[in-house]
């Protein structure tokens, strides 16, 4: 996966590790905070270092990110441009120092959907990535715009599981009207 090389005192030292493909990060008292947050992982481990310590240490950094997916059913009209994905509780940052999330906010994402979509049916796939302590549920809405940002079908989900290191996907028609729409929820 990686090495990195860090110079220590003799004594006991804690080590908080964090490996993430999340783009626009900021960093701010001890919160990494992504504009896109993406796959992340986490270890904090505890070591004394004294004259005999190994020079090399494995760590086993554990994923601490959720992924929402969603993925429709019908055949994609050609009036489609865009899907936009939003939840109303989502965390995009990690505490390095404790592994634990940052505050929640509702989330927008925006999906651009290449016209080689149009006209195929159940290939449209969007996939959103957060960061997940204990597990929890948010309310997610999923709009199909236009090229002039003009709604042309939307679909609402209610207590959608979150959880770390966890896949929540959800497919169904978005848009032809038809009463189901199914989850399943898959480690990953």
């Amino acid at each position: 996966f990686g090495s990195v090389a860090v110079t220590a005192e003799t004594g006991d030292h804690s080590f908080c590790f964090v490996a993430s493909r999340g783009t626009g990060a900021t960093v701010s008292g001890g919160a990494i905070t992504w504009e896109k947050p993406s796959d992340t992982f986490w270890a904090k481990t505890t070591l004394t270092v004294t004259p005999q310590t190994a020079t090399a240490q494995s760590v086993e950094l554990q994923r601490v990110a959720t992924k929402l997916k969603i993925s429709i059913t019908d055949e994609v009209p050609a009036t489609l441009s865009k899907l936009t994905i939003t939840a109303d509780t989502w965390h995009s940052g990690i505490n390095a120092l404790t592994g634990e999330t940052t505050a929640a906010a509702a989330r927008t994402s925006s999906i651009n959907v290449p016209a080689s979509y149009v006209g195929t049916t159940g290939q449209l796939v969007a996939s959103i990535f957060g960061i997940c302590g204990d597990e929890y549920t948010t309310d997610v809405s999923v709009t199909a715009s236009d090229a002039n940002s003009q709604a042309i079908a939307s679909v609402s989900l209610v207590d959608v599981p979150m959880k770390r290191n966890t896949t929540t996907s959800y497919s169904g028609p978005l848009f032809t009207r038809q009463p189901t729409f199914t989850m399943t929820v898959a480690d990953s």
